[in-house]
């Protein structure tokens, strides 16, 4: 090699190794970042699978109230002589923790007599409660042949673990016989072969999905008039997809700020913190619907991660200032 190879060689800026310290924090990082690109790739199908369904539109199903079972648009429906009821949960509030059903029906009794159906919450303590349980009646004046009302439950359930809350009503109906049936026979709807009564039950809420119902047996007390003579148990969730981007989101957004805390000068970090803590919060935004008031999981999550990330720049900042100051850090003497 002559001179001039070795002028040139020395002008190049030298590209020295990794030490030993650097390259085990790579390999200790690189693990888990694989692990969660892996697990953010595995459930990219099932994520996309329950956004389609939800776009699709999954609150459209009706169940039927005599056995809560899925109604086929082949199934015939004979309108002869029957007497129609669906039943809709049309809206639900999480902060007040109560719902809105949408009762409408029409009947075909001629002429017909004054009705009136009642709707239970019942709750856990149902067998241990002082009285009636919270109820809400639906009275169809004499005459009428179709009604439309809005009736108002309290459902159980926490805003609090949003986005992976849910809630519940135990949702009782006592609902009369047709004129066409004889007074003391069996419920309407509960008995199969009869086709006086059709009855329905569905789920028109836009942020949350309904499990299939599930009908619970209940005999009505010997001394309650007023006691639910069918039961049904509902289950509301939010989508499948929401719980997976939330925990995606709050897990990638404390990795960046975990990089930018320990890769960015002190400087620079200084002076972006700031906007940093914006773009954290900015992720709410994106996973938690305005309307929702209460302080949820999210904001708790989020909320941690701007904490920490504080306390590392005040960390980083007394290093730097000490290190500046031209200060040492007090070392233990070993034993001998």
């Amino acid at each position: 090699m002559d001179d001039r190879d070795a002028d040139v060689k020395g002008a190049l800026p030298a590209t020295a190794d990794p030490p030993e310290a650097g390259r085990r924090w790579h390999r200790f990082v690189l693990a888990p970042t694989l692990l969660l690109v892996a697990v953010a790739l595995g459930l990219l199908p099932f994520v996309a699978a329950s956004m389609i369904a939800e776009f699709r539109g999954g609150q459209a199903v009706l169940y039927d109230l005599r056995d809560g079972q899925p109604i086929g648009a082949e199934e015939a429906v004979d309108p002869g002589g029957a007497e129609f009821l669906n039943v809709a949960v049309v809206g639900l509030d999480e902060a007040t923790g109560s719902a809105t059903l949408a009762v409408s029906g029409n009947r075909s009794c001629d002429p017909c007599q004054p009705k009136r159906m009642t709707f239970f919450a019942l709750d856990e303590d149902a067998s241990q409660r002082r009285g009636l349980t919270p109820f809400a009646t639906v009275t169809v004046p004499e005459g009428e042949t179709a009604y439309s009302e809005h009736v108002t439950l309290p459902v159980r359930g926490s805003p609090t673990r949003y986005p992976f809350d849910a809630y519940r009503l135990t949702l009782g109906l006592d609902l009369p016989p047709p004129e066409s049936e004889p007074a003391g026979g069996p419920p309407p709807g509960t008995n199969p072969a009869s086709g006086t009564v059709l009855g329905t039950l569905q789920s028109q809420l836009v942020r949350f999905a309904m499990a299939r119902p599930v009908v619970v047996a209940a005999e009505p007390p010997a001394d309650a008039a007023d006691a639910p003579r069918l039961v049904y148990d509902l289950e509301f969730q939010r989508p499948a997809y929401l719980p997976v981007l939330a925990a995606l989101l709050i897990v990638f957004v404390a990795i960046s700020s975990a990089l930018a805390l320990l890769t960015q000068p002190i400087d620079g970090l200084m002076l972006g913190v700031g906007g940093l803590i914006l773009a954290i919060w900015g992720v709410r935004s994106v996973l938690v619907p305005s309307s929702l008031e209460a302080v949820t999981a999210v904001d708790l999550a989020l909320s941690g991660v701007i904490l920490l990330l504080l306390i590392g720049v005040a960390v980083r900042a007394a290093l730097h200032l000490h290190h500046r100051a031209g200060l040492r850090l007090p070392r233990l003497r070993r034993q001998s």
